[in-house]
Protein backbone atom coordinates (compact mmCIF):
# COMPACT_ATOMS: atom_id res chain seq x y z
CA UNK A 1 0.00 0.00 0.00
CA UNK A 2 1.81 3.45 1.20
CA UNK A 3 -0.17 6.38 -0.05
CA UNK A 4 -2.91 6.05 2.04
CA UNK A 5 -1.83 3.25 4.82
CA UNK A 6 1.00 1.21 6.17
CA UNK A 7 4.96 2.16 5.65
CA UNK A 8 6.15 6.05 3.71
CA UNK A 9 9.07 3.58 2.32
CA UNK A 10 9.02 4.62 -1.50
CA UNK A 11 11.31 5.11 -4.48
CA UNK A 12 10.62 8.51 -6.47
CA UNK A 13 11.04 9.01 -9.99
CA UNK A 14 10.96 12.15 -12.19
CA UNK A 15 8.98 12.18 -15.63
CA UNK A 16 11.20 14.74 -17.76
CA UNK A 17 9.15 15.27 -20.57
CA UNK A 18 6.27 18.12 -21.28
CA UNK A 19 2.41 16.83 -20.57
CA UNK A 20 0.77 16.72 -23.83
CA UNK A 21 -2.22 18.86 -24.27
CA UNK A 22 -4.89 16.38 -24.33
CA UNK A 23 -2.66 14.32 -21.76
CA UNK A 24 -5.96 13.37 -19.88
CA UNK A 25 -7.29 11.37 -22.86
CA UNK A 26 -4.81 10.11 -23.42
CA UNK A 27 -3.54 8.84 -19.96
CA UNK A 28 -7.23 7.34 -19.83
CA UNK A 29 -6.98 5.39 -22.98
CA UNK A 30 -3.47 4.13 -21.36
CA UNK A 31 -4.90 3.39 -17.93
CA UNK A 32 -8.09 1.43 -19.56
CA UNK A 33 -5.19 -0.80 -21.85
CA UNK A 34 -3.15 -1.35 -18.26
CA UNK A 35 -6.20 -2.49 -16.40
CA UNK A 36 -5.57 -5.51 -13.90
CA UNK A 37 -7.28 -8.59 -15.51
CA UNK A 38 -7.15 -11.61 -12.75
CA UNK A 39 -5.52 -14.77 -13.40
CA UNK A 40 -7.24 -18.00 -14.47
CA UNK A 41 -6.55 -21.18 -13.96
CA UNK A 42 -6.80 -22.83 -17.19
CA UNK A 43 -3.88 -19.84 -18.96
CA UNK A 44 -0.11 -20.93 -18.29
CA UNK A 45 0.25 -17.33 -17.28
CA UNK A 46 2.12 -17.06 -13.71
CA UNK A 47 1.86 -13.76 -12.88
CA UNK A 48 -0.77 -10.32 -13.42
CA UNK A 49 0.19 -6.98 -13.35
CA UNK A 50 -1.89 -4.23 -14.16
CA UNK A 51 -3.85 -0.84 -12.59
CA UNK A 52 -6.88 -0.85 -9.93
CA UNK A 53 -8.12 1.94 -7.81
CA UNK A 54 -5.59 2.80 -4.92
CA UNK A 55 -8.73 2.64 -2.30
CA UNK A 56 -10.31 -0.70 -3.10
CA UNK A 57 -7.76 -2.93 -5.14
CA UNK A 58 -10.89 -5.30 -6.32
CA UNK A 59 -12.09 -2.49 -8.01
CA UNK A 60 -11.14 -2.54 -11.75
CA UNK A 61 -13.06 -0.02 -13.19
CA UNK A 62 -11.05 3.49 -13.20
CA UNK A 63 -12.89 6.67 -14.73
CA UNK A 64 -11.08 10.01 -13.58
CA UNK A 65 -13.01 10.57 -10.90
CA UNK A 66 -11.45 7.65 -9.23
CA UNK A 67 -7.67 8.37 -9.48
CA UNK A 68 -7.42 12.24 -10.11
CA UNK A 69 -7.04 14.56 -8.03
CA UNK A 70 -6.16 17.76 -8.70
CA UNK A 71 -2.96 17.89 -9.90
CA UNK A 72 -2.18 14.38 -8.52
CA UNK A 73 -2.62 10.99 -10.65
CA UNK A 74 -3.08 8.16 -7.61
CA UNK A 75 -3.78 4.14 -8.77
CA UNK A 76 -2.51 1.24 -7.43
CA UNK A 77 -0.18 -1.83 -9.43
CA UNK A 78 -1.63 -5.25 -8.58
CA UNK A 79 -0.05 -7.81 -9.19
CA UNK A 80 -1.35 -11.34 -8.69
CA UNK A 81 0.65 -14.45 -8.57
CA UNK A 82 0.32 -18.14 -8.61
CA UNK A 83 2.45 -19.38 -5.44
CA UNK A 84 2.35 -23.11 -5.17
CA UNK A 85 4.24 -24.52 -2.06
CA UNK A 86 7.36 -26.42 -3.81
CA UNK A 87 6.69 -29.61 -1.28
CA UNK A 88 3.32 -29.62 -1.81
CA UNK A 89 3.45 -29.78 -5.68
CA UNK A 90 5.86 -32.43 -5.65
CA UNK A 91 4.04 -34.62 -2.57
CA UNK A 92 1.06 -34.15 -5.44
CA UNK A 93 2.96 -34.52 -8.42
CA UNK A 94 4.24 -37.79 -6.99
CA UNK A 95 1.03 -39.12 -6.09
CA UNK A 96 0.27 -38.42 -9.65
CA UNK A 97 3.29 -40.47 -11.28
CA UNK A 98 2.37 -42.72 -9.09
CA UNK A 99 -1.23 -43.34 -9.92
CA UNK A 100 0.17 -42.85 -13.66
CA UNK A 101 2.22 -45.71 -13.21
CA UNK A 102 -0.16 -48.18 -11.17
CA UNK A 103 -2.84 -47.47 -14.10
CA UNK A 104 -0.47 -48.63 -16.65
CA UNK A 105 1.07 -51.29 -15.18
CA UNK A 106 4.77 -49.62 -15.31
CA UNK A 107 7.80 -49.27 -13.40
CA UNK A 108 8.84 -45.87 -14.32
CA UNK A 109 7.84 -42.76 -16.32
CA UNK A 110 10.03 -40.67 -18.69
CA UNK A 111 10.68 -37.95 -17.90
CA UNK A 112 8.22 -36.32 -20.62
CA UNK A 113 5.51 -37.95 -19.28
CA UNK A 114 6.74 -37.12 -15.22
CA UNK A 115 6.82 -33.22 -16.85
CA UNK A 116 3.20 -33.88 -18.16
CA UNK A 117 1.86 -35.22 -14.55
CA UNK A 118 3.51 -31.68 -12.86
CA UNK A 119 1.40 -29.62 -15.46
CA UNK A 120 -1.41 -31.43 -14.88
CA UNK A 121 -0.96 -31.13 -10.89
CA UNK A 122 -0.31 -27.21 -11.70
CA UNK A 123 -3.53 -26.95 -13.31
CA UNK A 124 -5.59 -28.76 -10.86
CA UNK A 125 -3.73 -26.77 -7.71
CA UNK A 126 -4.22 -23.95 -9.29
CA UNK A 127 -8.27 -23.98 -9.46
CA UNK A 128 -7.86 -24.98 -6.14
CA UNK A 129 -5.96 -22.29 -4.35
CA UNK A 130 -6.30 -18.05 -4.66
CA UNK A 131 -3.33 -16.41 -5.77
CA UNK A 132 -1.65 -14.30 -3.97
CA UNK A 133 -2.21 -10.22 -4.02
CA UNK A 134 -0.05 -7.50 -3.88
CA UNK A 135 -1.47 -3.82 -4.51
CA UNK A 136 1.26 -1.07 -4.33
CA UNK A 137 0.59 2.47 -4.55
CA UNK A 138 1.79 5.05 -7.09
CA UNK A 139 1.16 8.95 -6.73
CA UNK A 140 2.08 11.26 -9.51
CA UNK A 141 2.57 15.34 -9.20
CA UNK A 142 1.76 16.25 -12.70
CA UNK A 143 3.08 19.44 -12.21
CA UNK A 144 6.23 18.64 -10.60
CA UNK A 145 6.69 15.50 -12.91
CA UNK A 146 7.43 13.53 -9.63
CA UNK A 147 6.15 9.85 -9.21
CA UNK A 148 6.35 8.47 -5.77
CA UNK A 149 5.80 4.47 -5.82
CA UNK A 150 5.18 2.82 -2.57
CA UNK A 151 7.51 -0.15 -2.88
CA UNK A 152 11.33 -0.26 -2.34
CA UNK A 153 11.34 -3.72 -3.75
CA UNK A 154 13.76 -4.06 -7.01
CA UNK A 155 11.53 -6.76 -8.65
CA UNK A 156 8.29 -4.25 -8.12
CA UNK A 157 9.90 -1.58 -9.22
CA UNK A 158 11.23 -2.58 -12.53
CA UNK A 159 7.30 -4.52 -13.07
CA UNK A 160 6.23 -0.94 -12.16
CA UNK A 161 8.50 1.05 -14.57
CA UNK A 162 7.10 -1.47 -17.44
CA UNK A 163 3.77 -0.61 -16.47
CA UNK A 164 3.83 3.33 -16.07
CA UNK A 165 6.01 3.41 -19.38
CA UNK A 166 3.47 1.34 -21.30
CA UNK A 167 0.53 3.32 -19.94
CA UNK A 168 1.80 7.02 -20.04
CA UNK A 169 4.03 6.77 -22.50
Amino acid sequence: MGAFSGSLTYRQYSVRDALPEDHMALFQSGIERNIFHPLDPSREQDRSIGWCNPKFAMDLELDSSSYLFTDYIVLAMRVDAWSIPSTTLKLYTEAEVQRVMLEQKRDSLSRYEYAEARERVTMELRRRILPTIKVIDMVWNLQQGIVRFFSSSQRNNVDFVDLFEGTFG
